[in-house]
């Protein structure tokens, strides 16, 4: 009788393991690496370590949402690439009962904030679909005007005047829910992104965001990927100005640069962009017009040499820095976290600080194994 009662007794235990309060993916990634190479991959594993890093809750949660945001933006502007598949031929073909649209949508990877649905009916403006969880939804104009279609990078076709110049029945779509229950046709970004944010007095990160999705690519372009930093080296390029006997006030001279490049036996000419000269300029409006050719200008009045040691300060690699002067236009590769950290001197001061995601380390018992002291600015 007790063994019955027991049985048939309500479950009344609970999950007491820790909860997770921020998905945070590539900041996780980066400590699990972190430890492993401190303690080994039997240690870091087994060991039941506690990590706390400086990642602050809500700017990391309000830096996944920014990048994830601007890039589907951007990817938008570029037009709408059209349907995954043709889950069937409307034309040539009956529709599939719901049964049979859901079992075909079963494997489909849904990415980030991503899900895949199958259009059902095409009216004039709007469109009603079949999301992979079972829900059935409408797609209304303000959700679907912006699908020009995409015809190349540069450029789109002409604006759409109906539902079905986007959208077809039988095709399997990707949708974005927006803020108010309303779905939006979404597509999965071309294009890629970083996003660091640290303090620039200590150096520790606040968030950072290695992509559009983890699950998609565990790549951190954050802390990985090196990429031409353009027009984001002229600060650095100014600044060795001013360490060499320039001012603000300094005037040059804001016109066309043609040079026979005898190596390649072909002409440089760096250009601004817009294309726009204005003759003598100071070089406190050069730098707030993102003038090129002025930063080509400065760099061969440093010098190449110095100008590139004048660089090094900034923590960057002597390998990333060219000696050429295309250097003054950004050719230098740098990740995104190396040009945030360079950048920090111009707020803290001239103090190169050192990023750091880990606070502190503790065994299973607590005891601190480890605590960053960080060289304030």
């Amino acid at each position: 009788a007790e063994y019955n009662e027991a049985t048939n007794a309500p479950i009344t235990a609970k999950f007491h393991g820790a909860e997770i309060e921020l998905y945070a993916p590539y900041i996780s990634e980066m400590v699990r690496a972190e430890m492993v190479a401190r303690y080994g991959y039997e240690r870091a594993y087994n060991t039941g370590f506690k990590v706390f890093t400086n990642v602050e809750s809500d700017v990391q949660a309000a830096a996944q949402t920014a990048l994830v945001n601007n890039l589907h933006a951007y990817d938008m502007r570029h037009g709408y690439r059209g349907p995954q598949q043709q889950l069937w031929d409307f034309a040539t073909q009956t529709a599939l009962s719901h049964s049979e649209i859901l079992e075909k949508l079963k494997p489909v990877k849904e990415i980030g904030p991503l899900l895949a649905a199958a259009v059902l009916e095409v009216s004039e403006q709007s469109a009603t679909v079949l999301l992979k969880n079972g829900e059935q939804a409408s797609l209304d104009w303000d959700n679907l005007k912006w699908a020009r279609k995409y015809i190349t990078r540069y450029r789109q076709g002409f604006p759409p005047k109906t539902a079905g110049d986007i959208l077809n029945p039988g095709e399997q779509i990707l949708l974005r829910k927006n803020d108010d229950g309303s779905y939006l046709l979404s597509q999965l970004p071309e294009a890629s992104s970083a996003l660091v944010s640290l303090d620039p007095n200590d150096g520790r990160i606040k968030a950072i965001v290695g992509g559009y999705s983890f699950e998609q690519s565990q790549y951190n372009r954050a802390v990985q990927a090196k990429r031409q930093v353009g027009s984001n080296i002229k600060p650095f390029i100014y600044s060795a100005a001013l360490n060499n006997g320039y001012t603000l006030a300094s005037i040059l001279n804001d016109a066309p640069i043609n040079q026979w490049d005898k190596s390649l036996g072909v002409a440089w000419r760096p250009k601004n962009s817009p294309a726009i000269y204005n003759g003598p300029i100071r070089i406190r409006r050069a730098l707030a017009q993102s003038k090129n050719v002025i930063s080509v200008r400065l760099l061969r009045g440093v010098g190449l040499q110095r100008t590139a040691d004048h660089l090094l300060k900034f923590g960057f690699q002597n390998s990333d820095i060219n000696r050429s002067e295309s250097l003054a236009l950004g050719s230098a590769s740098i990740t995104p976290l190396e040009l945030a950290r360079g950048m920090s001197a111009f707020a803290n001061g001239g103090h190169l600080i050192t990023p750091y995601f880990i606070n502190e380390i503790q065994d299973s018992a607590g005891n601190v194994l480890f605590k960053t002291e960080p060289l304030l600015a």
